[in-house]
């Protein structure tokens, strides 16, 4: 768990951050994305990273979620996230350019806000788009749940001047 000076750290909105500390030489299909370590999790009754299925985060709370990952590969490779094994959550796929000759790091990120229903899971699946590509240690896979509350009205504003309208030509 992340901490400070001050002792573990927290946050206004239920989070969770899982992370990858080992690189991955990838194959040419989906594989689900395991993360071995839980830098922030502060509020495991809405969002917790799963220590037993460790390739996912559950869902406790039906709501607004704000989900991402990033993380750095060889640029040829194919990343999306699933909810349940089931469902792809729309986005793009692939990373990188299958079509280069160099093999370069790239660092990929993508977030999208999602809508969840309790007991729903996330996975990220990642493969190679070509052969011998790597995912390089570090990779991360956050998830936020999103609140907010309808404030007071504002008060009413001055009324308009009242001038006159304008007229388009042929609509009288």
């Amino acid at each position: 768990k992340e901490t400070t000076a001050a002792g573990p750290a927290s946050a206004d909105l239920p989070s969770v951050t899982a992370r990858r500390t080992t690189s991955l030489s990838l194959p040419l299909t989906w594989t689900d994305l395991t993360f071995n370590t839980t830098p922030v999790e502060n509020d495991t009754s809405v969002v917790e990273h799963d220590n037993t299925n460790t390739d996912r985060v559950i869902v406790k709370e039906t709501g607004l979620y704000l989900i991402s990952w990033s993380l750095v590969c060889d640029d040829e490779i194919q990343v999306r996230i699933r909810t349940n094994d089931t469902t792809v959550v729309a986005g793009p796929i692939q990373a990188g350019d299958p079509n280069d000759v160099n093999d370069v790091l790239v660092v990929n990120t993508l977030t999208r806000t999602v809508s969840l229903t309790a007991n729903d899971f996330l996975t990220v699946q990642v493969q190679a788009a070509t052969s011998a590509e790597t995912l390089q240690a570090g990779a991360v896979f956050s998830v936020v749940r999103l609140r907010g509350s309808k404030g007071d009205a504002g008060p009413q504003g001055p009324p308009g001047t009242g001038g006159q309208t304008d007229t388009v030509a042929g609509s009288n």
